[in-house]
């Protein structure tokens, strides 16, 4: 069974509002944006998802890049040349879907989540561990717009939409 810096299965709930409002003050990273392409990565025990943000809130680490360019992948995500194969070709595949302005990332979160790819925008936050950006929050971003007018004075930092 292969090791995974994720062992708790709360990683896998959903965040509640309180989360919400404390991970976007003081998250890793925090995008607004819709998923391109979610893929399991087995052997590490990871679902790894594309994230096409059209605005960043903040990141401390490059997770999120320019258009075409390549995001930082991650050490667990090296791995074989089968791996930078596959990446190469979905980064051709995902060219035409990207729109001028926009950026790219990859986050990742643990596989026994079942991730799934979903329609719409999501406010997506997360935290860096052990070098790799973690999603532990992603809300529809109507539900986030919702949230921020109800906890405008609740909230430790100012909540950008």
């Amino acid at each position: 069974m292969p090791h995974t810096p994720f062992p708790s299965p709360t990683e896998c709930r959903p965040c509640t509002e309180e989360e919400l409002l404390h991970l976007y003050c003081s998250g890793d990273f925090v995008a607004r944006g819709s998923i391109l392409a979610v893929t399991d990565k087995p052997r590490l025990d990871l679902t790894s998802l594309t994230i096409r943000a059209s605005k960043i809130f903040q990141q401390t680490y490059p997770v999120f890049g320019h258009g075409h360019a390549h995001p930082h992948r991650t050490s667990a995500e090296r791995g074989t040349q089968r791996d930078a194969e596959d990446e190469e070709e979905n980064d051709i595949s995902f060219s035409s879907l990207v729109e001028e302005g926009s950026y790219i990332g990859k986050v990742v979160m643990p596989m026994q989540c079942g991730a799934r790819w979903g329609d719409g925008e999501f406010l997506v936050m997360g935290v860096m561990r052990l070098g790799q950006p973690l999603m532990r929050c992603a809300p529809r971003y109507e539900e986030w717009l919702a949230l921020t007018r109800r906890a405008q004075s609740q909230a430790q930092c100012i909540l950008e939409s």
